[in-house]
């Protein structure tokens, strides 16, 4: 048990039983209904123990280079977290660094001193968090104690009056608290079967806090945009001058919508504070509470927007601005030349994409069936398989209804499918892609061509 000024943080072991004889019977493993047990107790299997070392994997490296915890003996091993400029960092810990070898809180934003699930490979999105942004309501000390030195330094300087209605409520900053640059120890217990995964904020001046200097001046913050105009995938945004990010969208279609992510992270989003907001709205973020809030770009299917992220600020402590422009409307995209559209199918197992020709109407290619007596296929345009153009269902036809898509990636098994109409091996089918007055793509169909 360990007391302190705000309450006491005790571990409680509960029994009972249900008198109901009806009642369902839910078996909970005494792994499950204890957290960790510091007396120890059994030991791991062996699939359960790295073969070389505890290694940690998270958001201040974007997910991508798991390092080896320092191991300090009596099976405890530890590492250094430096808060970046969102001020909180998410991780995991993968045995032997091996993603399918994963322990996690079984939960997203999981605290310290909870259960450690796995290993597993069952981990994604299940993360500890350190959160650096935790604050509490501050406290009110009764006169009648007349010490204020009970009180942590930090809140002391919260100066405790009478609230006033429509004023803030004043704050305490939590045991977590830190800003840009305050390190954090990781520790990861080993005790039996038992383990337990917590840390503590270092003080300023301690031998391993002196390392987030280096640390935070070698990190470097990348910022990428994800929209509708790219299937909301990742486009890195280019470093023009100091501070400044921008990116081009290309609408596929009429309107678009978009957020901005620091280092390929769903949980650091800049992001508006209301759906399809426009560029005048305020800006939120980086954090992981963007969920349908977007910025919206009113334009129609083929213009050109060139968007630009301001970062301003020093030390870890940064505000944004956001602006765009359009570089290109509809009529100039039109008079361009027109876009290239490939086409990649079953006759060689989908590994080349073959251009189809442009005849001034439409674009046309001709598949000739191979032994199926049937073929499939996607349209690709400018050749890229992340913009994919499939309908809506498998094996569509001109003479099924169904809705062409895209341009997209996530088109697996979407595919129209030509010889169902009688076809044969050997037969002909020229496929064309039909265009809109404004050279937009419209419909797939295809012809018969005589032998």
């Amino acid at each position: 048990m360990a007391r302190g000024f705000g309450g006491s943080n005790i571990y409680t072991i509960a029994w009972g039983a249900m008198r109901d004889k009806n009642a369902q019977q839910v078996v909970i493993s005494a792994r499950d209904s204890i957290m960790y047990w510091p007396g120890g107790g059994g030991a791991l299997a062996t699939e359960q123990m790295p073969n070389h070392a505890y290694m940690i994997v998270g958001s201040w490296s974007q997910w991508q280079e798991a390092e080896a915890m320092e191991p300090e003996g009596d099976s405890t091993y530890t590492y250094i977290v430096v808060l970046g400029e969102s001020r909180f960092e998410q991780f995991q810990i993968w045995l032997d660094g091996d993603p399918a070898r994963v322990l996690h809180p079984g939960h997203a934003k999981g605290f310290k001193d909870t259960t450690v699930f796995g290993p597993g490979a069952m981990g994604h999105g299940c993360n500890w968090v350190i959160d650096g942004r935790q604050e509490l309501p501050a406290i009110k000390v009764p006169k009648e104690l007349g010490d204020e030195s009970l009180l942590p330094k930090m809140a002391t300087a919260i100066k405790m009056t009478e609230e006033k209605p429509g004023e803030a409520k004043p704050k305490c900053p939590a045991a977590d608290y830190g800003m840009p640059g305050d390190s954090y120890r990781v520790t990861l217990r080993v005790t039996g079967r038992w383990r337990n995964v917590t840390w503590e904020k270092l003080p300023a001046g301690h031998p391993q806090a002196r390392l987030s200097d280096q640390l935070t001046r070698e990190r470097v913050s990348q910022f990428y945009i994800a929209g509708s105009w790219n299937d909301w995938n990742l486009s890195e945004m280019v470093p023009g001058e100091p501070g400044i990010y921008a990116a081009t969208a290309v609408l596929w279609r009429d309107g678009g919508e978009f957020q901005i992510l620091r280092n390929r992270d769903w949980s650091q989003v800049i992001h508006p504070k209301t759906p399809k907001a426009a560029m005048t709205q305020p800006l939120a973020g980086p954090d992981d509470q963007g969920h349908g809030m977007n910025w919206f770009l009113n334009g129609q299917a083929g213009d050109v927007f060139r968007i630009e992220l301001t970062r301003r600020g020093e030390s870890g402590m940064f505000e944004y601005d956001l602006k765009w422009e359009r570089l290109v409307d509809e009529k100039q995209s039109q008079a361009a030349t027109h876009q290239k559209y490939s086409i990649v199918g079953s006759w060689d197992n989908w590994e080349t994409a073959k251009e189809m020709e442009f005849d001034g109407t439409y674009y046309k290619y001709i598949i000739t069936l191979g032994l199926r007596n049937e073929e499939s296929f996607q349209i690709l345009l400018d050749g890229l398989r992340e913009r994919t153009l499939h309908p809506d269902r498998a094996n569509a036809t001109p003479y099924t209804i169904h809705v062409l898509q895209g341009p997209s990636i996530s088109a697996h098994g979407l595919n129209w499918t030509v010889g169902r109409d009688g076809g044969s091996t050997g037969s002909k089918y020229e496929v064309r892609l039909h265009l809109t007055k404004r050279g937009h793509p419209k419909n797939v169909d295809w012809v018969k061509l005589p032998n």
